[in-house]
């Protein structure tokens, strides 16, 4: 969405229920890659800040998103009877400094689980989400950098590879290898992402297996 600064904006968001009664919990969540290097779209306000950069947000999807009439931001909790469809309101406004670079984060849409969706002991649970992607109307990317890789710490059993997007742009079709090798060149740890998305100010941070005699390389 290309997003004016103090604009308000509104949208819906249309549920389709199954042939049951349902309770469900609609949140707004910022975007960040996890420790798998994944899009995740599922984390608190508070778990989010461990993948991304040290910097004040200029939007906020925690507090900056309504449901509803709601007066509060926050998380929404319905009930859907049987084959119910219900246009849900969300409604927020672009800070008047407007947004740096993009801003990227979800709604999400999950059932509350019965215990009659339970499978053979695992009690299973259904989210969907709509990423929501904003950027300024007169932002352009053209100076987008690389990311950046950093040997963090290490202990006897594991070596801390720091990844960071330096841009506050999404970087797209990334992937991601990381191994140790000893000496002769010998793969020892591994890691790998197929191709995905990288969010803006993302900081992340691998672990690889770390034994002596090796030498780490990213690639």
């Amino acid at each position: 969405m290309k997003v004016k600064k103090g604009e308000s904006i509104k949208l819906n968001l249309i549920i389709n229920n199954g042939n049951e009664e349902n309770n469900f919990e609609i949140a707004a969540n910022q975007a960040v890659n996890n420790n798998n290097f994944t899009l995740d779209y599922s984390l608190s306000d508070e778990k989010v800040k461990q993948y991304l950069v040290e910097q004040e947000p200029t939007f906020n999807f925690y507090k900056d998103i309504f449901f509803e009439k709601e007066a509060k931001a926050g998380p929404l909790k319905l009930i859907l009877a049987p084959n119910e469809v219900r246009e849900i309101a969300i409604a927020f406004k672009v800070p008047k400094a407007g947004i740096r670079g993009q801003a990227i984060g979800g709604i999400n849409v999950t059932k509350i689980p019965k215990e009659s969706d339970r499978q053979q002991g695992i009690l299973n649970v259904y989210s969907n989400v709509v990423a929501l992607l904003m950027e300024d109307i007169n932002y352009s990317n053209k100076k987008e950098k690389n990311l950046e890789f950093d040997l963090g710490k290490s202990n006897e059993t594991e070596q801390i590879i720091e990844v960071k997007n330096p841009n506050s742009s999404l970087l797209r079709q990334v992937s991601l290898e990381a191994r140790i090798t000893d000496n002769n060149g010998k793969i020892v740890s591994e890691f790998q992402s197929s191709q995905t998305a990288v969010v803006p100010n993302a900081s992340v941070s691998l672990k690889l297996m770390l034994s002596l005699n090796l030498r780490v390389t990213i690639v």
